[in-house]
This record gives C-alpha cells, structure tokens and sequence, in this order.
C-alpha cells in the first residue's frame, strides 16, 4: 500500500454477501463425503508445502502424508 492512502471499507452489503457464501460454502463442505474431503485435503498439502518449505524449515509433522488416494 503506498503510504498515505487509505482503503476503502466494505459496505454491510458486501460484508452480509460474504457471509452468505460462506456458509453456503461450509454446508456444501460438510455434506461431501469423507473420501472427497480427504482428497482435497491431501490436494492442497501437495500444492502448499513446496510454498511453505521456501519460507521456512518445516517440522517434522508439517511434512505431507506418503499416500495416495
């Protein structure tokens, strides 16, 4: 952000939407089966840790699960 300038906040509007959706997206989350919500847990392990090991050591329990779904 260049200094001196400010953002504008988000109207109730936009705030309300948002919430919406996020609850319609948590509800579509919650009904999927477990299989599918393991895979795309193991997705975005597969995605984010070579992100996450360029910032920083990573632990030994951050390391990703060796499985295949």
């Amino acid at each position: 952000m260049v200094s001196g300038t400010t953002r504008a906040r988000p109207t109730p509007a936009l705030l309300e939407a948002q919430a919406r959706a996020k609850a319609r997206w948590r509800r579509e989350m919650a009904a999927r089966p477990l299989r599918e919500k393991i895979g795309l847990l193991l997705e975005m392990q597969r995605r984010l840790h070579p992100i996450l090991r360029q910032r920083r050591a990573m632990q030994w329990w951050e390391q990703p699960w060796d499985i295949e779904p």
